[in-house]
């Protein structure tokens, strides 16, 4: 066995029956002979939906949109400014 092949097996001795439980469920549902070229399709489609529409909703914020108000936060209170 290869080293990568090792250390999965360590891992997997590591977790307990409801992890591995969960690893061969997932193992399971993405293994390539149930993959779907098409299915995934729609789930991304459905996803850049979801997006587009909270995006216009405007409850996406940019990161950088946060960091602004954060800082601004902090300066008011080392500022004494309400």
């Amino acid at each position: 066995m290869d080293a990568l092949g090792l250390r999965i097996m360590e891992r997997v001795a590591e977790m307990d029956d409801a992890e591995k439980l969960q690893v061969l469920d997932y193992l399971h549902q993405n293994s390539r002979k149930n993959w779907s070229f098409e299915a995934w399709m729609e789930q991304v489609e459905s996803l850049q939906a979801r997006v587009r529409s909270q995006q216009q909703l405007n409850k996406i914020f940019r990161v950088q949109d946060l960091l602004d108000e954060v800082r601004e936060e902090r300066l008011n209170d080392l500022m004494g400014r309400p």
